[in-house]
């Protein structure tokens, strides 16, 4: 899989799009959050709060900050940015009860654009992705066509998954399938 991918779903679908972003990363975090040093240690080096409703996310300054359960975030940030912030973590939490490790090398960050895009996912997931009860700032775990991803809406024609880099290849491939019949 080459590092930038721009795919068009389905040969004769204009406006369909899977486009890679490869230069955001991803760090998983885990802490207590109702330990207050921490959670101010948190948000001012990420410059986010980490205090969220389960599947949510809070976004700012280019990065995002996804709920996965009560004591961990997916943080998705520039990759540049990620030792950076990872040298702040270890300095400033010495001796404290956390962990922040570094996933971009295993996972893929696609954004699916598209007029059909919900419904094209709807086939391969349980969850209802209407507008109506997915909207702007909810993320969810769940699969598509049996792939584990990660996934929240960017916009109403665009969703953003995240995918194991095994399995990126699967998934566009089933999407460009379960696009066939929105040609």
């Amino acid at each position: 899989m080459s590092n930038n991918i721009t795919h068009s779903l389905g040969i004769d679908m204009v406006g369909y799009s899977i486009e890679e972003k490869s230069t955001l990363g991803q760090l998983n975090i885990r802490f207590d959050v109702s330990d207050v040093f921490v959670s101010s240690v948190m948000e001012d080096v990420f410059g986010l709060d980490f205090e969220m409703l389960p599947n949510t996310l809070i976004k700012g300054d280019g990065k995002f900050a996804l709920w996965l359960g009560p004591d961990e975030r997916l943080v998705i940030l520039p990759k540049d940015l990620i030792r950076i912030v990872e040298m702040n973590l270890e300095r400033r939490l010495q001796g404290r009860h956390y962990s922040a490790v570094d996933l971009s090398s295993g996972l893929v960050i696609l954004d699916i654009r598209g007029r059909d895009v919900r419904n094209i996912i709807s086939k391969g997931c349980s969850i209802d992705l209407h507008q109506k009860y997915f909207n702007i700032g909810q993320c969810f775990q769940t699969l598509i066509d049996k792939i584990n991803v990660v996934c929240f809406p960017l916009e109403n024609d665009c969703i953003r998954v995240i995918v194991r880099r095994s399995y990126s290849k699967a998934l566009i491939r089933w999407l460009e399938d379960a696009s066939l019949e929105f040609v």
